[in-house]
């Protein structure tokens, strides 16, 4: 008997449950580029309460931007999918401040040609720019390459320049005789200084950290305040201020 009562219950819970839809634009993952969504709703809404249906909506609106802001209107279907999942999460569809438990929750999405033209300039500035990287990337390892196999010493920068091209073997030996400077002496040695001078930096940036390590705090603060006067006499006024940022966040002033 109680099951009879319960299914007519439900039953009759299903024979009056009312859809709504809703029509809104929601964010995507882009600036300047909506969905247009449409939100239908099943359920029962109490109508002697004219609030309850605008409020219900403001909670389903509010839940669905917070998944569409983080998609893309080129990826629609996705878009549709999340949307409703999350409309349908149980701590959505039950609204016990109002009185009132949605059926279910369905979400359908489009987007304006406009919209789906700036998604698209944007991916493929993005690739282009991915594409960009990589190719530096590649390039700076083959430039290591040649600088750290090739280009270490002179006999062997002189064996790479033939090796590229044959013919150079008589102009090479031109170079060796004309008394001049030796150009790939030159250009290891200015490699070599390069490096020697990035060497030197990070030698003399670890013992000015040390020795700031081994300070007291009050002399710390004196040390920074010092430095930062160094900064602004040098006429670098951003670095004093991102010195002394840095010193008040860790505590140092």
């Amino acid at each position: 008997m109680i099951r009879d009562f319960l299914q007519q219950l439900l039953g009759a819970r299903a024979s009056h449950s009312n859809e709504y839809i809703y029509r809104t634009r929601l964010p995507s993952e882009l600036d300047g580029a909506c969905f247009d969504a449409t939100i239908e709703v099943h359920g029962q809404l109490d109508h002697q309460q004219p609030a309850q249906e605008a409020q219900v909506y403001r909670k389903l609106e509010s839940h669905a931007r917070v998944v569409s802001s983080k998609l893309s209107v080129l990826d629609l279907d996705r878009a549709a999918a999340e949307i409703t999942i999350e409309l349908n999460r149980e701590s959505v569809v039950a609204m016990p401040d109002l009185h009132v438990r949605l059926d279910r929750v369905r979400a359908r999405v489009s987007a304006g040609a406009s919209a789906m033209e700036t998604a698209r300039s944007l991916q493929e500035a993005v690739q282009k720019t991915t594409l960009a990287r990589m190719e530096y990337r590649e390039q700076a390892r083959r430039l290591g390459f040649l600088r750290d196999h090739f280009l270490a010493s002179p006999p062997m920068a002189r064996m790479w320049w033939v090796g590229e091209d044959p013919s150079r073997l008589a102009d090479l030996a031109a170079m060796s005789t004309s008394g001049k400077a030796d150009p790939f002496e030159t250009a290891v040695r200015l490699l070599e200084e390069a490096a020697d001078a990035g060497s030197a930096r990070n030698e003399a940036a670890a013992i000015i950290e040390a020795f700031v390590r081994g300070l007291t705090p009050e002399a710390r603060k004196y040390l920074i305040s010092q430095l930062a006067q160094v900064f602004t006499n040098y006429e670098r006024p951003e670095l004093a201020e991102r010195l002394l940022s840095t010193a008040r966040l860790n505590g140092a002033s």
